[in-house]
């Protein structure tokens, strides 16, 4: 098998550490000479060793964090914000599933570690969830990227070891499920 050139051009997140020290990351990496892509994997602490991951285009970035970085053509562009509505559907699903909860926990605790344990984004109940849900509609492309990252990349790693996410929202009692905001 012919090696695997890379070179990672920016980091931009430790979405969660293990045990071993591998590290969940959001970096934007140049494969094989090619144009720098988001990639979302787990590394080895010294960047030598990677495991399998999800590496996106600006544009597919884009659409999964439901807003523009910028346009390559440098015209502006409307942000997209079925993202925000997508996110929310799947919410309760963080909020719900354990191992979803833990690993999302990690991140936040990166990005919100100065706050309190009282602030809201720590606590596990349907209020916390609404608050979430509310800011995410109301901010739509504005909610921090790497909310969106590492929650999107939990949900798509759990949907691929065989959970139908639809039907495992669906199926969560009504006190769960996200209100509706304008």
């Amino acid at each position: 098998m012919a090696d695997i050139k890379y070179e990672i051009k920016e980091e931009i997140a430790v979405l969660s550490e293990n045990s071993r020290g591998w590290r969940k990351e959001l970096n934007l990496v140049s494969w094989n000479d090619g144009a720098p892509k988001y990639d979302i994997r787990e590394w080895a602490p010294d960047h030598e060793r990677m495991g399998k991951g999800v590496t996106l285009t600006r544009e597919e970035f884009e659409v999964l964090t439901g807003g523009s970085m910028g346009s390559t053509s440098g015209e502006e562009t409307e942000p997209d914000f079925m993202a925000p509505m997508i996110f929310n559907k799947y919410l309760p699903l963080i909020y719900t599933v354990d191992e979803l909860w833990d690993e999302f926990q990690t991140y936040c605790r990166q990005f919100f570690g100065d706050r309190g344990k009282d602030y809201f984004v720590f606590k596990r109940d349907p209020k916390s969830m609404n608050t979430w849900a509310s800011l995410i509609s109301n901010m739509g492309g504005g909610v921090p990227l790497m909310v969106f990252a590492s929650g999107a990349f939990l949900l798509l790693a759990y949907e691929k070891s065989g959970h139908d996410l639809d039907d495992e929202v669906e199926a969560l009692p009504d006190k769960w499920q996200v209100e509706e905001f304008d």
